[in-house]
């Protein structure tokens, strides 16, 4: 995975102008501060790899058991 751009933010999907091959699923997206916005699970399969998509961390968060959510700022 590269350095890309959020190029959509969805309540359920981040899509991202970027470069993931494949393998890449499992992926974490960080922002400009380092942190974990998204983890990458596909793309579109016409981009060549340059259209990413990732769920959002606060989908993430809501599966973590209820102990582990205090750990995530």
């Amino acid at each position: 995975l590269t350095v890309g751009t959020v190029s959509k933010s969805l309540s359920d999907v981040l899509q991202m102008d970027s470069y993931a091959g494949e393998g890449s699923s499992g992926s974490p997206v960080f922002d400009a501060n380092g942190f974990v916005i998204g983890v990458v699970y596909g793309g579109a399969a016409e981009s060549g790899g340059r259209l990413v998509y990732a769920v959002p961390s606060e989908h993430l968060i809501r599966l973590l058991p209820a102990s582990a959510r205090s750990a995530v700022r």
